[in-house]
């Protein structure tokens, strides 16, 4: 068993489908699988499959020549995936790359490098416990991509975020000892689970928020 302490980090990437695929991966616990030049195909995984919402995550400058090829019915406004707004910013429309996708607009041009990263835009990882991230996700105006206990098999050390009440308290304080022994028994229990067969996605029932 491992403790995790609570972190927030800005993503600085500003190639946009790298920055899609450190979101995406995150869902999966596979960023260990990023390489120079596996963000395209990864990508191209996730358009094949429907899984669009990673592509919220990197916002985009399109030339209005550009949009006007895509859609003859120009407007100062329009609306996007849930109705977010779509902004006109002098001879640039701003949409994220799920968008673009969705009127037409070519992944290849993307990975090319002819769109720039909009700097009104920011993706940013939260390490925190799952009762936080839930409190999180109900703020709908963003974008979230999450790791997954369906799909994360934790068959070695499992990592336990600290809870932010915790943050500041001595090792030895008896309500941090009480928390820290009932991890210990959830990773045993969910290894168990396994061991019997269960998959990933039942056996995370016994794992803490």
């Amino acid at each position: 068993m491992k403790i995790v302490e609570p972190s927030v980090e800005i993503i600085t990437e500003q190639n946009p489908l790298k920055r899609i695929e450190i979101a995406g991966r995150t869902c999966w616990q596979s960023e260990g699988k990023i390489t120079e030049d596996s963000a395209m195909p990864f990508v191209q995984r996730l358009i094949a499959r429907g899984h669009m919402t990673p592509l919220e995550h990197a916002r985009i400058e399109i030339p209005i020549d550009h949009w006007q090829e895509l859609n003859t019915n120009l407007s100062e406004t329009i609306y996007g995936f849930d109705n977010r707004i779509v902004l006109t910013y002098e001879d640039m429309f701003l949409m994220n790359v799920r968008d673009y996708i969705a009127i037409g607009g070519d992944i290849q041009r993307v990975a090319d490098g002819e769109f720039q990263m909009a700097d009104d835009y920011m993706t940013v990882r939260f390490i925190c416990d799952r009762a936080i991230a839930n409190e999180l996700v109900r703020h709908r105006i963003f974008s979230f991509c999450q790791e997954s206990t369906r799909y994360c098999n934790y068959s070695g050390e499992i990592q336990f975020i600290l809870p932010v009440p915790f943050e500041g308290y001595e090792t030895g304080e008896e309500t941090l000892w009480r928390w820290r022994r009932c991890c210990e028994k959830a990773e045993a229990s969910y290894h168990e689970l396994l061991s019997l067969g269960s998959s990933p996605q039942e056996a995370r029932n016994v794992l803490p928020l």
